[in-house]
Parts: structure tokens; C-alpha cells; sequence
């Protein structure tokens, strides 16, 4: 027993003793706790990084599938890309040529993708093989040009090619091939392929004693009252022998009352971004019937695309099968096309009427002139800028304009970019691919 309050001298030492062993369990507590915000530090910076690495591996590959879309409008683009900003990051793309010992000739492809302190690297070797869009004139029959033809880009041409004597008549430094095996991209005229587009479908119809158009619009909506009283009765005429329709608009006033984005009876209606005008459907009272189109008017200006032929096939190989579908004529005279989707005209046999200057396309609205059948007595005073696909044979008289312009290609239908046949890619064609150090 210990008296007034001293301290038993057998546990005196012993409080100096548990102090100190608390500062130890203090410390380690500390130590272990900045070791485990360490760990755990270290472990969100990894994930993000990892994330961050992630995403740079996609923009890289981005890039590359970017590159795809590039080469279906310029397989001659070699441009690439500095610092495209993209998401978290960015991404470059840098292209070279090279060419094998074989003398194929391949593309280099470096893209790499950066997001914060994370890159990576895609090296491929590719071909570029051509399109069906890469080339002022395709031509699946055969083509006889019996006059001067100015060619501003390529033709190739699946049947026999005839250009004259040692190809006098190719002018403006245009080539072209001869047997090229190559299927175009398939027309469709269906409206479910044509979103965002103010549509239109013309069915010829008898009223009494008078031919007359039932007129529908994207909706369905019968708007036959916009072209008066006898709908369209005054472009619209009937061969019975022939069971052949045939709308003409013939002067700058029948084309305004009819084609004017914002007036016409093919109107463009709000939030929609083109016109496009079917003529090729069967007609009411006979249908078997086709419709010719005859449009001449004194230099008046056409934004809409003017369709004028139905598919009676099944397949998609059908539809490059002229065969296979069922339409009029189209001949133009003194007009200008310019498409707002990349279509000016879908015909089965397209022609011109007389001398005067046809322009199908132009530097602003180029345009892809389609067509199923033939193109004949097509002579001078006729410029397509764009591209012309043709699924027969084609006789040229001569004196024409054919230039390249592939700023369509964009506008189309996004069918056009999905249907490429037999083989036939937009894309491109790896021979290798590889994930390298962003470093070297």
C-alpha cells in the first residue's frame, strides 16, 4: 500500500511504457493508412490512364475507319490529319505510298490517338481499289463515241470501247479502261432509302375522257390538288398503242409551276433536305404501262431528282440487270440539274432533245446520272459533272463534257454507301495491320 499519494515504485516505469507502445500502434496506423491511399493513389491513376489509353487506341483506330470514308470520295488523297480533335483527345494520320517488288501499289497508314499522357499506334498496309464512284463514266455494255468526247477523269467501260481511230476522239486528257469488271452500286427507288426527303410518287390515272396524276407525298397524302383542277393534265398525254404516258414540261413556267423548291407542286417541304419525284411507279388503269419524261426550259434550274423507273426483280444482283426493270425515256434539252441529294436522274433510256446546252450537275451541285438502259442520240451541248453509271451501251455522237467531281458523294443516299457488290468495296483492302509504339 502506497500513503499519501505517492506512487508505488513497482508500476512507476510502466505508463512511459505504454505511452510509447501507442505511438507506436499510432505510427503504424499512419504508415499502413498512407500506404493504403498509396496503393490506392496509384490504382486510380493506373485505371485512368488505362481508360485514357483505351479511348486512344479507338480514336487511332477512328482515324483509320475515317480513312475509309476519305478514299470513297479521293482514292488519290494523301493528305491526312494534324491534331483532329475528337472526344477526350485527339488523333494524326499520316499516308505514304510504297510499292511491292511484285509492283502492287499499297497505301502506308499511320494513325495514332492521344488522350491526356496516353498514345497508341495503328501501322497498316493497305489497297485502295477503285469504285464504282471513282471515275467520271462506268459503262457495263459497250460504247461507241462517234464524235469528240472532253473527259475530265476516268471511264471504264465492261463491254468493247470504241474512241476513234487510235482514240482520236478522246479529248481533255481523260483515260479509260477497257473489260474493267466492276458492278456499280444498285439503285433503289423505294422511299424508306431516302429519309429526311421530301418524296413524291406520280401515278398516271383516267378521269372521263381525261388522262390525269395521282400525286402523294412522303406521308401519303394525296396533294394531286396542287396542279390544278385536272392534275397535271397539262404536261401529261397518252399512247394507247404504246401504252406509254409521257409528261412533258416544256418551258421555264411548266418547270417553275412544277419543280420551284418553294412554290412548285414538288415542293420542298420543311425540315427535309431534298426532293425527289418518282415517275416510274405502274399507273392506275394500266400496269404494264411506262412514262417518258421530256424536260426542256430555256435554262431553268432543277434541284429535285427525277426518277423514272420501277425494279420488277427480287434480288440485289437484279437490280444491275437492266432486264429487271421497267421505265421510259428521259430526254432533256436546255436545262440544268442540280441535285440537292447527289441524283439528278434515274432513266432507262436517256436521250437529248436538239442542240441545246444540257448541263447534269455542275462545281456546286454535282450529281450522279443513272442510267438502267441505253443513252443514245446524246450529242453535243450535253456536260455531266459528277458521274454517269450506265447498265447497257452507250453511243455518243460526239462534242460532249464529262468531268469527275465526286463532292456528290456525301449528299447520296446512305444505300449508295452500303451496296457495293461482287466483291466490290469502298473500303479498303489490308494486307497487314498492326498495333506499334507510339514512340518510334
Amino acid at each position: 500500500m502506497v500513503a499519501n499519494g505517492q506512487r508505488d515504485p513497482r508500476t512507476a516505469g510502466r505508463d512511459g511504457y505504454v505511452l510509447l507502445a501507442a505511438a507506436v500502434a499510432v505510427l503504424l496506423v499512419t504508415i499502413v493508412g498512407y500506404a493504403i491511399f498509396g496503393v490506392a493513389a496509384a490504382e486510380t491513376k493506373g485505371a485512368v490512364y488505362r481508360q485514357d489509353s483505351t479511348e486512344a487506341f479507338y480514336l487511332a483506330d477512328a482515324a483509320i475507319e475515317r480513312t475509309r470514308a476519305k478514299f470513297l470520295e479521293d482514292e488519290a488523297w494523301r493528305d491526312g490529319w494534324n491534331n483532329v480533335a475528337c472526344g477526350r483527345g485527339h488523333y494524326d494520320l499520316a499516308l505514304s505510298d510504297t510499292t511491292l517488288a511484285n509492283g502492287d501499289e499499297l497505301v502506308n497508314i499511320v494513325a495514332t490517338g492521344r488522350v491526356n499522357q496516353a498514345a497508341r499506334r495503328i501501322r497498316a498496309v493497305v489497297s485502295v481499289p477503285h469504285t464504282a464512284f471513282d471515275m467520271a463514266l462506268f459503262i457495263v455494255g459497250d460504247a461507241d463515241v462517234g464524235g469528240n468526247l472532253c473527259l475530265n477523269g476516268q471511264a471504264y467501260i465492261t463491254g468493247h470501247a470504241d474512241f476513234g481511230h487510235h482514240d482520236a476522239h478522246l479529248a481533255c486528257g481523260g483515260t479509260y479502261e477497257e473489260g474493267y469488271d466492276l458492278t456499280p452500286p444498285p439503285f433503289k427507288t423505294e422511299q424508306a432509302n431516302y429519309p429526311g426527303t421530301s418524296y413524291y410518287t406520280v401515278q398516271c390515272n383516267k378521269v372521263g375522257t381525261r388522262y390525269v396524276a395521282v400525286i402523294t407525298d412522303k406521308d401519303g397524302i394525296d396533294v394531286s390538288s396542287r396542279a390544278g383542277t385536272y392534275p397535271m393534265n397539262d404536261v401529261l398525254t397518252y399512247q394507247s398503242s404504246s401504252k406509254t404516258f409521257t409528261f412533258t414540261f416544256n418551258s421555264s413556267a411548266l418547270i417553275t409551276k412544277y419543280f420551284d423548291d418553294t412554290t412548285g407542286v414538288f415542293r420542298k417541304d420543311a425540315g427535309t433536305g431534298s426532293v425527289v419525284v418518282w415517275f416510274g411507279k405502274a399507273s392506275l388503269i394500266e400496269s404494264s404501262s411506262i412514262a417518258n419524261i421530256d424536260i426542256q426550259g430555256s435554262g431553268s434550274i432543277i434541284h429535285a431528282s427525277v426518277l423514272n423507273a420501277r425494279f420488277t426483280g427480287t434480288t440485289t444482283n437484279q437490280r444491275m440487270d437492266h432486264h429487271y426493270w421497267k421505265g421510259g425515256r428521259v430526254s432533256l434539252k436546255s436545262v440544268r440539274l442540280q441535285p440537292y441529294n447527289g441524283i439528278s436522274i434515274l432513266a432507262y433510256d436517256l436521250g437529248q432533245s436538239g442542240s441545246s446546252q444540257v448541263y447534269a450537275g455542275d462545281s456546286t451541285w454535282p450529281g450522279l446520272l443513272y442510267v438502267l438502259h441505253d443513252a443514245d442520240n446524246v450529242n453535243a451541248n450535253f456536260t455531266v459533272t459528277g458521274s454517269m453509271v450506265l447498265l447497257n451501251d452507250w453511243d455518243c455522237q460526239g462534242g460532249m463534257t464529262y468531268t469527275y467531281n465526286a463532292s456528290y458523294i456525301p449528299r447520296l443516299p446512305t444505300y449508295f454507301l452500303q451496296g457495293w457488290n461482287n466483291g466490290v468495296s469502298g473500303t479498303l483492302e489490308f494486307s497487314s495491320w498492326t498495333e506499334v509504339n507510339p514512340n518510334d
